[in-house]
């Protein structure tokens, strides 16, 4: 393997990653909309579980695809 193949792998890589985490952060937006909109709920503690639950599914989504 040459060094522009190896870049362009990381590359493509490092693109797919950056695309996994703007969608996250769009649904983590949404998550927080629909909680704090919809539900009209002030709870940090719910917020904050909310957050954690959608972290771990990030997580798993990483390394499934």
């Amino acid at each position: 393997m040459n060094k522009d193949s190896l870049a362009q792998i990381f590359q493509s890589l490092t693109i797919h990653l950056y695309l996994k985490l703007i969608v996250f952060v769009l649904i983590l937006y949404v998550f927080d909309w629909i909680i704090t909109e919809v539900c009209k709920t002030s709870s940090k503690k719910l917020r904050t579980l909310g957050i954690e639950i959608l972290g771990l599914l990030f997580i798993i989504y990483i390394m499934l695809y």
